[in-house]
């Protein structure tokens, strides 16, 4: 139980047994986003509902996991709209 961390699926499915990724920036292979270890505010920030990567960990999460594929942000500008984002 200790290694369970709550994901959504569609995190889950792009993630697969990745724990690295290519920074798109940089190029650099980097580990990605550990929840247990990293700060959130430290790696990611949002951009109206964009979620924007500020390091080489935080790109290569963003990237990884496709977390602005265009039905994420729909769902982020309807949860905004609706006043559940802020």
């Amino acid at each position: 139980m200790e290694n369970l961390a709550l994901a959504c699926q569609r995190c889950n499915l792009h993630k697969g047994p990745n724990l690295s990724g290519v920074d798109p920036v940089t190029g650099e292979l980097v580990q990605l986003f550990h929840p247990r270890r990293d700060r959130w505010a430290e790696h990611f920030r949002f951009e109206g509902v964009r979620l924007e990567g500020l390091t080489t960990t935080g790109r290569a999460t963003v990237d990884v996991l496709a977390m602005n594929d265009a039905r994420r942000l729909e769902l982020r500008s309807e949860l905004a709209s609706g006043g559940e984002l802020s």
